[in-house]
């Protein structure tokens, strides 16, 4: 089992410990330590901390990689640990975002200040005030079709940063990110095996996986975790991407749009009177990628549809399932995932 020393100062300690760090940190940032602090936690799934703070009249969120996830002991031992030093890819995919996307979409990714590699704590400045997630919207019964194409056009310029890597961010960190790899990979058996599918599909989805690791040789930076969750909906209008966490410089580009649409066509299947909605959303992720993505190959669209039908599977059955579906969709669900990878065609309205 991997373990990983605790930083001297836990976000984890609540917002009084949280407090005390920043006014300790402020004066890395050329900011008065004795300037009024206010911090707030957020949500932040399972691998971090994350707090808003407000400090010498601006805002900030800070984000500290945990060195297991919160729920090591629902997921099992096979999560044994994985680097917190994993920020620190993060704060390199942040500032290549920073420095190399094209200027038009800068302002839709978190801007990097600061990373504390001793704390593995990553300070970034405010993004979209006001703003509210793409699931948000989504579960408020609001599917605007051009969110859904500039959310397309942020994945398309991701992609379009050329990394000169052909492995992930985190070089130093090689033996943790594949026993990550090896654990997702199990449990994407063991999803695949309590949905009930046979043997002949799972080893298919096996196959798809082994031949887009195969293809992984053109370095570009990838974002991993496109979900809506991550996708915020700025008060006019726009789209936002936020974290990068579990980014790489190496991918199938059709994976990133496609983790995007599963969770639309989700969406679409959970409640039938938003399914056209989702769909035409869905086609204007594929236009908005077009418009600023790498060229596509040949069989993009095929591994498109076959990862977004997965997408429906996971958030049925797997370990982090979509708290939001309608049991009584549950095989309407699962039928549409399946559809999806057999077909390899996207149901675009």
């Amino acid at each position: 089992m991997n373990t990983f020393p605790h930083p001297t100062h836990s976000l984890a300690d609540g917002p009084v410990a949280a407090e005390a760090y920043v006014r300790k940190s402020l004066s890395a940032l050329d900011l008065d330590p004795g300037s009024p602090v206010i911090v707030a936690y957020l949500d932040a799934g399972i691998m971090n901390y994350v707090y808003r703070v407000e400090a010498a009249g601006r805002t900030f969120f800070l984000k500290q990689a945990l060195p297991r996830v919160k729920e090591h002991h629902r997921l099992g031992p096979d999560l044994a640990g994985v680097s917190p030093a994993r920020i620190g890819a993060e704060a390199r995919a942040l500032q290549l975002l920073a420095t190399e996307s094209p200027t038009e979409h800068r302002a839709a990714f978190p801007a990097p200040l600061w990373h504390d590699e001793e704390n593995n704590v990553l300070w970034t400045e405010e993004i979209a005030p006001g703003a509210r997630s793409l699931q948000q919207a989504l579960q408020q019964g609001e599917c605007c079709p051009e969110i859904a194409r500039h959310a397309g056009r942020l994945l398309g310029a991701v992609h379009g940063i050329r990394t000169g890597h052909v492995a992930p961010l985190w070089p130093s960190h090689e033996e943790d990110a594949a026993n990550w790899l090896r654990f997702l990979r199990m449990r994407t058996t063991g999803i695949l095996e309590r949905a009930g599918l046979p043997g002949d599909t799972i080893r298919e989805v096996e196959a798809l996986f082994a031949e887009a690791r195969q293809a992984e040789c053109v370095g570009m930076l990838s974002h991993l975790d496109a979900a809506p969750k991550n996708v915020l909906v700025s008060p006019d209008g726009t789209a936002a991407l936020l974290d990068f966490e579990l980014g790489a410089a190496v991918s199938d580009p059709a994976y990133d749009p496609a983790f995007l649409i599963g969770h639309y066509l989700l969406m679409g299947e959970n409640r039938a009177e938003m399914r056209d909605a989702a769909r035409k959303a869905s086609r204007a992720v594929v236009e908005g990628y077009a418009e600023t993505g790498p060229a596509r190959d040949a069989g993009w669209h095929g591994r498109l549809a076959r990862y977004a039908g997965l997408v429906l599977i996971y958030r049925l059955c797997g370990s982090s399932p979509a708290p939001y579906l309608n049991p009584a969709r549950y095989a309407d669900i699962r039928t549409a995932g399946l559809a999806l990878f057999a077909e390899r065609e996207l149901p675009l309205g």
